[in-house]
């Protein structure tokens, strides 16, 4: 069963779960699958990530994030976008990232 998640509802949505899965390619096209937290800035998502996985992610940047269901009989949330390291100065109010971590932006495109 799926149950489309607007846009507009996505951030109070993602709220109602703790964690999230990222799903990025590889170079050599193999899957590479990550658990994280993600947070929002004003209505920016963003996720510090490995070194890799930010790589990952450059090189192919359509991504999808799947935040588990917080029951067994509860739903996933899926989240599919395009996600690339954010570059330069961040924004006011962004904690640094600890170091050896990149932080990326994700932009979604359909829940």
């Amino acid at each position: 069963m799926s149950i489309p998640v607007e846009l507009s509802d996505l951030q109070a949505k993602t709220g109602e779960y703790t964690w999230a899965y990222l799903l990025t390619v590889r170079p050599d096209a193999t899957p590479h699958l990550v658990s994280l937290s993600t947070r929002w800035h004003e209505d920016i998502l963003l996720m510090s990530v490995s070194t890799g996985t930010a790589r990952n992610a450059s090189a192919c940047l359509q991504v999808t994030l799947c935040y588990p269901p917080l029951d067994h009989d509860g739903y996933s949330l899926i989240v599919d976008g395009i996600a690339a390291p954010l570059e330069g100065d961040l924004p006011p109010g962004v904690d640094p990232v600890p170091d050896g971590k990149v932080l990326l932006r994700f932009d979604p495109s359909g829940a």
